[in-house]
């Protein structure tokens, strides 16, 4: 046995219509989510259920609403609604008097409609925008690399001058150590030479001592 077919009535039929048509002009070509939002809680509002994708785009089709939202977008959107609170999608009753849905018209290979070549202005506008904020967003960081770069540099031409400065420092410290170094060897060789000296003398002397004695005790001898 077949899926029977879902039907409305000329007042509910009349309501989805009008819905649709205030969602598509109240929500921008391009926010298609906030499109799907408002035209599926009126639907519900208006029959009480939930439907699937294909369905709400035959009545789309249905009423000339020529948006395509993705597949995702769509589901997205189900979703929102069914945590909202909205029904759950159910089965209507075929008995119920009504209009069937009316089915999409034929697809053209013609020039693309209205709305959909606003939607693809209105897309590729924001991509312009977007690839602008990007190229803003590299240039700003691009400008900071570059003044960090002009920091880096006068730090560095600041440590290499203080490099510079403490290399003579360190030249000129070297330099007096060794001066100090040499006048401190010349007086160790005055002192060591000053020390032979008085050695020299104090071995002098003894010989003269011991001289004078010699010459005393014969002396003393002598008078005897």
């Amino acid at each position: 046995m077949g899926r029977p077919a879902i039907t409305f009535t000329s007042d509910e039929w009349r309501a989805i219509a009008a819905a649709a048509t205030s969602a598509n002009e109240a929500a921008p070509h391009h926010e298609n989510n906030e499109f799907l939002d408002q035209f599926i809680a009126a639907v519900a509002r208006t029959t009480g259920q939930l439907y699937g994708q294909t369905l709400y785009e035959r009545m789309l089709s249905a009423v000339g609403i020529r948006r395509r939202p993705s597949g995702l977008t769509w589901s997205k959107a189900i979703r929102r609604a069914r945590e909202a609170g909205l029904p759950e999608p159910r089965s209507r009753n075929v008995r119920e008097a009504g209009e069937p849905i009316a089915p999409p018209p034929a697809v053209s290979l013609g020039p693309l409609p209205v709305d959909e070549r606003s939607d693809e202005m209105m897309d590729l506008r924001v991509r312009v925008e977007v690839s602008e904020m990007a190229l803003r967003d590299a240039y700003a960081r691009l400008a900071r690399y570059e003044a960090e770069c002009t920091t880096v540099g006068v730090r560095a031409m600041s440590a290499e001058a203080q490099v510079r400065e403490l290399t003579q420092q360190l030249e000129r410290e070297r330099a007096e150590h060794d001066q100090r170094t040499a006048e401190l060897v010349q007086r160790l060789d005055a002192l060591t030479g000053a020390v032979q000296r008085v050695a020299g003398l104090e071995n002098h002397m003894r010989m003269q001592t011991d001289n004078l004695r010699q010459q005393m005790s014969e002396q003393c001898r002598y008078w005897k």
